[in-house]
């Protein structure tokens, strides 16, 4: 018998390296898990509860993640390529070097994430919430998807402004930002 399916309690467990692509986690409990390295390529985690996880280098491509509460997680180096978060959290989240090219974030909670150098060009955004958000999402010519039509990724940050955010465009080629000072992390060792 398998311990992984839906609302499986996987809380603290230890899933560094694991192929779990494919698998339904829908609505378990995978708080303060450990999935660093590990494969959820076309995963169902919808509902899921993964705070404070830990993600470095995961590959979620193509997850299914609505409504999962990805609350103060470490997300470096981490895949997110076509992934549907919608109406996810991800607030206090710490993400760098992230892909999400192609992801779905519309209605997704950002308050006082820490982004830095997140890739999400033909990504798909509305109706976000993002007070206190800082860091950088990189401008590519593909652009970004708002309330269904194309635009750029810093017009995406303006309408972002009223709203509390910080974060700003970083163009592709132009010198790397600095970093900032990390609010949200655990691992700083953003590089490896």
């Amino acid at each position: 018998m398998s311990v992984f399916g839906p609302g499986s309690d996987l809380r603290g467990a230890d899933l560094s390296g694991a192929d779990l692509s494919g698998a339904d986690l829908s609505g378990a409990d995978l708080r303060g898990a450990d999935l660093g390295h590990a494969w959820l390529v076309d995963a169902d985690l919808s509902g899921a509860d993964l705070s404070g996880a830990y993600l470095k280098k995961a590959h979620l491509d193509r997850v299914r993640a609505r409504g999962a509460t990805f609350r103060g997680c470490t997300l470096i180096r981490t895949d997110l390529t076509g992934a549907d978060l919608t109406g996810a959290d991800l607030s206090r989240s710490f993400l760098v070097k992230t892909w999400l090219d192609g992801a779905d974030l519309r209605s997704a909670d950002l308050t006082e994430a820490d982004l830095y150098l997140v890739f999400a060009a033909g990504s798909t955004w509305g109706d976000n919430r993002v007070a206190g958000a800082a860091g950088t999402l990189v401008d590519v010519e593909d652009g970004v998807r708002v309330d269904g039509l194309t635009q750029s990724v810093g017009r995406l940050l303006e309408a972002w402004v009223p709203a509390g955010s910080r974060v700003t465009a970083h163009t592709s080629g132009a010198d790397l930002p600095p970093e900032p000072v990390w609010r949200c992390a655990q691992d700083i060792d953003a590089g490896s």
